[in-house]
């Protein structure tokens, strides 16, 4: 049986104790997830400790492939080591070490592995060492990344956050940021709540807000999909899952008797209609169109929460872009498949923001006094959709000069494609660069990059 070892190393600008403390709170092993793995966490208990046990599967096309791990060693501060059970590979055995530098800590990752059985196995070594150079190269930029943005952060107290949405693209990455960064977060959920959790049904107008004492901070991010075909039926749900649901976000703070300092609660882009002819800021007044409206609406029900003496922010949020999810992971399997290009006349604004950048900016949000009323959550330089579709080619080393023309997409999905993929905004972040906001992704093609753990 061929073994083969690799090993990774980074020298991060921390101190052992910030670095060592990161990877043993929650949220740690979903933020080392490589977001173009369809990775489900099952169970982690034991933290980093001998006898420490991870479940998950990663999803492999139609194929679910379970992955157990379990750890075999542990000197708390210096290193851990974790062994697969079950899982794709013949063995696994991974050992994390933590050592002292003048200027902070030396990370470094060792794996030796066994591939699977038979000639394909054997076939398949040079993939998964690739494959592993990838993950770890993505694994330690954004540990050096998060680590970088708690720090902005260290002297000031730990939060108690409540996040709607939490089991979507954004509320699920913001939850694991703000744990492993030794916040607390309160789950409102709708379903199967587990302990500290806040049960709702925006629908019915019912809220746990006896789940919500002690808060100090809620970032409202539920609302319905706007990515399928707008029926008359989806539409209602689209509006209404955003304003009925801030109302009784709103609702429960006022019933709150200690009221949390800040909401952060989403908006977005849509808000300024299909404009491509002007440079959209947030002095921009609203637009045209079912989109424009909802965002109108929306922001409107928030506004109350500000006579209870609550800082408000608006984030106007652009295109997320990861390959995790959203546009981006929808993309990515028509342009790999070669099948990518221009949507339309191609000449519409792609208004986009990276999805770390993203929770970045949430961060932030609970924090800086100075924030409020709306702010613009896009990157500095937004694209035009041909230029979107040139870079997702090169980046992936796919040609991309397939068009969909205007009237397929117009056929396909009504509405909702004349609106999202046909129209366009161009819109500036003028309040986050204001304010000082440190972008780490300003470029779409490094962006993508990054999040396929490329170079």
């Amino acid at each position: 049986m061929s073994t083969v070892s690799q090993f990774f190393q980074t020298e991060l600008p921390h101190g052992v104790d910030t670095v060592w403390g990161w990877h043993e709170r929650p949220g740690a092993f979903l933020r080392l997830a490589p977001p173009w793995e369809s990775l489900t966490l099952l169970e982690r208990s034991g933290g980093l400790d001998v006898g420490a046990r991870t479940v998950f599967t990663i999803k492999k096309g139609p194929l679910s492939v379970r992955w157990e791990a379990h750890h075999t060693a542990c000197e708390p501060g210096r290193r851990f080591v974790d062994e697969q059970r079950k899982g794709p590979f013949a063995s696994w055995i991974h050992e994390h070490r933590f050592e002292p530098t003048p200027t902070g800590c030396l990370l470094s990752d060792e794996v030796t592995w066994s591939p699977p059985g038979g000639l394909f196995g054997r076939l398949a070594i040079p993939t998964l060492r690739t494959g592993n150079e990838r993950m770890f190269r993505f694994r330690h930029r954004r540990t050096e990344r998060d680590l970088d943005r708690h720090a902005a952060y260290a002297e000031k107290p730990r939060l108690k956050v409540a996040i709607t949405g939490v089991t979507g693209l954004v509320g699920s990455a913001l939850a694991a940021f703000l744990t492993s960064g030794g916040h607390q977060v309160v789950r409102v959920v709708r379903r199967d709540p587990e302990p500290g959790d806040c049960l709702w049904d925006p629908a019915r107008g019912q809220i746990d807000h006896q789940a919500l004492v002690g808060v100090d901070a809620v970032v409202h991010l539920a609302g319905a999909s706007v990515a399928q075909r707008w029926t008359p039926t989806h539409k209602q749900a689209i509006r209404e899952s955003r304003v009925q649901g801030t109302r009784l976000v709103v609702d429960a703070i006022r019933r709150l008797e200690q009221r949390p300092r800040v909401l952060v609660s989403a908006s977005a882009i849509g808000f300024y209609g299909d404009r491509q002819d002007e440079e959209l800021t947030e002095q921009s007044g609203s637009g045209e169109g079912f989109l424009a409206e909802v965002g109108k609406a929306w922001e409107a029900a928030s506004e109350p929460v500000e006579e209870l003496g609550v800082r408000r922010v608006l984030a106007r949020i652009g295109i997320v872009t990861t390959a995790a999810g959203g546009v981006l992971g929808r993309l990515l399997p028509i342009f790999q498949g070669g099948a990518g290009g221009p949507v339309g006349s191609g000449e519409q604004w792609v208004s986009w923001i990276a999805l770390d950048d993203l929770v970045a900016m949430l961060h932030c949000a609970l924090y800086e006094q100075d924030w409020s009323g709306p702010i613009n959550a896009v990157a500095p330089r937004p694209i035009q959709q041909r230029d979107q579709a040139q870079i997702l080619g090169e980046v992936l080393g796919r040609p991309a000069f397939t068009p969909t023309p205007s009237i397929a997409v117009k056929t396909a999905f009504g509405e909702m494609g004349e609106q999202l993929l046909l129209g366009g905004q161009r819109v500036l972040p003028a309040r986050l660069q204001a304010l000082g906001f440190r972008f780490d992704e300003v470029e779409f093609g490094a962006a993508v990059a990054h999040s396929l753990g490329l170079r």
